[in-house]
């Protein structure tokens, strides 16, 4: 004789709630018997119904792509949905992918932040891509800036270069101001930018004075700039004269900007 399960016993046996039974016979993809006491019973041909649905619900299946699947029936249509359903997974993983890139950069940012925010040393500069022109106008590039991070291919971390170089050719300056987008070779080779920054000017320096400090506006202040050319000169430090800022990040708070944080390198000699 057949056995015969009850609704708790089927529900125990499949790791089911007796809600998900009730729910799965209301959308008629299983329908047990209901006897003269008005007890659900399900018999073995519904719990291998029941297998197979879980089965589909485990690869993120909807209750209404099973319905149509078991409507139309037959292995050249289910050949067909799977094939779609692999693509679409296929397609969800390369945009997690993505995602983890960008999280995975982000995250190189604010631990940068947090390890060196109001702190002086003395490292290397990493090597940088040049990804806009040279301008001397910072309301320029940041408005690029604006731009570029709408595109949507992980430009949004390119970094606000500030430099200053001493002037040569001018008697009457003291620096000369650049200012352009720039993005890190970590970042260029998390985000698979390679090929976008592919012939594009780079350069980085091997020992910089160094620091992240805190600041009202996204542009670099003077006297974070003067205050590190004395700790430079107290360290003994022979600097370039070059002076390279990155904005890096700001906080806010209720929808308003609080503070930047500016990295600033200053070369040396040697």
């Amino acid at each position: 004789m057949a056995r015969e399960y009850t609704i708790g016993q089927a529900a125990e046996l499949l790791n089911l709630s007796r809600d998900a039974l009730r729910f799965y016979e209301k959308k008629r993809l299983v329908m047990p018997k209901k006897k003269e006491n008005g007890y659900r019973y399900y018999t073995e041909e519904d719990i291998r119904l029941l297998l197979d649905l879980i089965c589909w619900r485990k690869v993120q299946c909807s209750i209404e792509e099973i319905q149509t699947m078991y409507n139309e029936g037959g292995p050249a249509y289910m050949d067909g949905f799977i094939a779609r359903k692999i693509q679409e997974e296929k397609r969800q993983i390369q945009e997690h992918q993505k995602l983890l890139r960008k999280l995975n950069v982000l995250q190189y940012t604010i631990k940068k932040i947090a390890g060196a925010v109001n702190q002086y040393d003395v490292c290397s500069m990493p090597k940088c891509y040049e990804i806009s022109q040279r301008v001397e106008s910072f309301e320029q590039v940041r408005e690029l800036w604006f731009a570029v991070s709408g595109q949507n291919r992980g430009l949004e971390h390119c970094m606000l270069h500030e430099e200053y170089l001493p002037a040569e050719d001018d008697e009457n300056e003291k620096y000369r101001y650049q200012c352009y987008l720039a993005m890190d070779e970590f970042s260029v080779k998390k985000l698979k930018l390679e090929e976008y920054v592919k012939g594009a000017p780079s350069f980085s320096f091997p020992r910089c004075a160094h620091t992240i400090y805190e600041a009202d506006t996204e542009q670099v202040d003077r006297e974070a700039v003067e205050k590190m050319k004395q700790w430079a000169k107290d360290q003994g430090l022979d600097l370039t004269g070059q002076v390279h800022a990155h904005y890096l990040w700001n906080n806010q708070k209720d929808g308003r900007f609080i503070k930047s944080y500016i990295e600033l390198y200053m070369p040396v000699k040697g």
